[in-house]
């Protein structure tokens, strides 16, 4: 079989926090688990195929209100789409009924240059 192209490669540079507090601008790469890997509330999928939004898939107990576009749907919320500048707010059902509030934004998506499929192997197996 012939190898894969290279694709395009991106990060995203986002400002997550609770609500209230200081958030500042971290960049991202493709499944990354958010805010960490040992409690990750969504999973920074990547940048769409316009190239114009990222895209975050959410966990069954995160409800995304706020500038971001919900697939499939609004009532039923399962990822969501951001674009650069716009925002959401996530509240987070803790297995004891807590809920805690997050605020998500997109400052930018910068273009890394290019990816092999084994350099998204080892990035998905390092996370």
């Amino acid at each position: 079989p012939r190898p894969a192209e290279p694709r395009d490669a991106y990060t995203a540079v986002l400002r997550l926090g609770r609500k209230g507090a200081k958030r500042t601008a971290r960049r991202f790469d493709r499944l990354t688990p958010l805010p960490s890997a040992d409690n990750p509330y969504l999973v920074y999928l990547g940048v769409t195929e316009t190239e114009e939004a990222v895209s975050f898939l959410l966990s069954t107990d995160v409800r995304a209100t706020g500038d971001g576009k919900c697939l499939p749907n609004k009532t039923s919320c399962e990822s969501i789409e951001l674009r650069r500048g716009q925002s959401a707010e996530l509240e987070v059902t803790s297995d004891d009924g807590r809920l805690t509030r997050w605020v998500l934004d997109l400052v930018r998506i910068d273009k890394t240059g290019k990816a092999a499929p084994s350099r998204a192997v080892a990035a998905r197996d390092a996370s």
